[in-house]
């Protein structure tokens, strides 16, 4: 049951639902043998899932729940190069060899979730559009740059 607070409108499921719902696979067979079993069918899952069958190994996913219904669906489709990375702080404290490495292995994931939505030529509207910093404390305000106009570049820090 829905909360009386939120809009008689409100629907706790994404909207993108409406026009690729999760799949219920619960009624299909499951096959004898596979090379790989893969256990859940989030971003995670599936790459490798995708992976696995290029290299020409038999793969079977597997999932509690909806394919595609998990935590992965409720991203709100937004993907980065490693920003949150420093505006989270997550970075500070780190030896800088390790930061590096960080923002590094962000950057490539994101390159490669590029290349996997172009090379697999997946419906997924991706759009390169710039970034926006929100600041959710007074003190974001305060050492964030007020220009950051650019959509490419370096990451501040």
């Amino acid at each position: 049951m829905i909360d009386r607070s939120f809009h008689p409108d409100f629907k706790a499921e994404p909207y993108w639902w409406d026009a690729a719902p999760p799949e219920d696979a619960s009624g299909e067979a499951l096959p004898e043998r596979v090379d790989v079993l893969i256990v859940g069918s989030g971003f995670a899952g599936l790459s490798a899932a995708l992976e696995a069958a290029r290299a020409g190994v038999s793969v079977a996913v597997l999932d509690s729940g909806l394919l595609g219904g998990g935590a992965s669906s409720r991203s709100g489709g937004m993907v980065s190069s490693g920003q949150k990375l420093v505006l989270t702080e997550v970075l500070r404290g780190l030896p800088a060899i390790k930061a590096q490495v960080a923002l590094e292995d962000s950057r490539a994931t994101f390159e490669f979730l590029k290349d996997l939505i172009a090379r697999e030529r997946l419906d997924a509207d991706l759009q390169l559009v710039g970034r926006f910093f929100g600041a959710f404390a007074p003190k974001h305000l305060e050492t964030s740059p007020q220009d950051r106009s650019e959509n490419s570049g370096p990451l501040p820090g």
